[in-house]
């Protein structure tokens, strides 16, 4: 089980917030100005307007693996900035992979030297990016792609079920073996299209054998994107309901970032994501789509924030109406003793 040795590649995808969204077009002009050579998603399959553009970038040495010299960084309209690292990797074996995965779980390098590439993009397209915020916290996902199995076999499900122990070290970026659930559950959530192909995954990384690698890797940095985006929304959510708590002039008006807005936001911000079918046109990458939806926990975390949302807006409507009803009732007392405060002090109206 443990003689197979694989070729292929590493994916180190690392997501960082950068503000409330990015016009698009601007940032294109901007990344052209300053000497860069800009893609746009309708020049690949992508589910949403966004740029993506080729930085150099210093290798960066994870174990015994060295990244390429360059990296993409991809731009979204959602104020996320995406940054892709890759690592060849050739005829090592699969224990090995799980050594590299647990290195990349322990070792922050990538995380640090993504947050400078995005650092480096910012610098160009920050006219760009509406209400900047450049958030240190990042969301990373790694994606290995088997391009070659020595010796050669059938990759699918018996493939999958024979390997499930060190997929699972793999995917949970562990060097020694785990418990059998783990391995079970690489085995029931494995997806196959074609019968050459298929896609392991959990919340943290995937494996794949595949023909259309790089549109299934599109998708997963585009979910990893939105997950690093609901988060954000979800800190907003929990700053402005805790300012409300403590300052009158919250309760008087709504802020740019009040609850009203965020209501809107949150509505508008997830309305592209319930419709994969549009956003992906197959239903393959629909359903992968949605499985990792689901891993990732998005739409949990959408309702989350949604039902928090809406109960807090309506606790700050019912506390504005009774906050209107009180002063009402001063203005009548008022209109009542009017002419006795002009009789008795000389103030007020007759």
């Amino acid at each position: 089980m443990c003689s197979a040795k694989v070729s292929g590649s590493l994916r180190f995808l690392a997501a960082y917030y950068v503000g409330q969204s990015v016009t698009i077009h601007r940032a294109r002009e901007l990344l052209k100005k300053a000497g860069y050579n800009p893609q746009s998603s309708d020049e690949r399959t992508g589910p949403l307007s966004y740029q993506w553009v080729t930085l150099p970038s210093p290798a960066v040495t994870i174990g015994e693996h060295t990244s390429t010299g360059e990296v993409i960084a991809t731009v979204y309209p959602f104020g996320v900035i995406s940054i892709e690292y890759r690592f060849e990797f050739k005829a090592v074996g699969l224990r090995e992979l799980g050594s590299f995965s647990e290195k990349l779980y322990e070792d922050r390098t990538l995380d640090a030297e993504a947050l400078e590439r995005t650092t480096s993009v910012i610098k160009v397209i920050r006219p760009a990016v509406e209400k900047f915020e450049l958030r240190a916290e990042c969301e990373d996902y790694w994606v290995f792609t088997l391009e070659r199995v020595e010796p050669a076999m059938e990759i699918g499900s018996d493939w999958v079920r024979e390997h499930r122990q060190i997929l699972a070290m793999i995917l949970n970026s562990e060097s020694e073996e785990l418990a059998a659930q783990l391995g079970d559950a690489v085995v029931r959530d494995h997806l196959s299209y074609r019968k050459d192909e298929l896609i392991v995954f959990n919340w943290n990384a995937a494996v794949m054998v595949s023909r259309e690698v790089e549109g299934h890797i599109e998708l997963i940095e585009f979910v990893n994107a939105n997950l690093v985006a609901t988060r954000a929304l979800g800190s907003r959510v929990r700053s402005s309901i805790d300012s409300s708590k403590r300052t009158l002039w919250e309760r008087l008006r709504l802020p740019q970032y009040g609850l009203a807005w965020l209501l809107a936001q949150h509505s508008r911000m997830f309305a592209v994501l319930d419709n994969p079918q549009e956003l992906f046109g197959d239903d393959f990458r629909s359903l992968f789509y949605r499985k990792l939806m689901e891993t990732l926990d998005i739409r949990g975390r959408r309702k989350s924030i949604g039902d928090r949302l809406e109960v807090s807006f309506h606790v700050f409507e019912a506390k504005t109406i009774i906050l209107q009803g009180w002063l009402i009732i001063l203005l009548i007392v008022y209109e009542i003793l009017a002419p006795w405060l002009y009789a008795l002090f000389g103030v007020g109206t007759k």
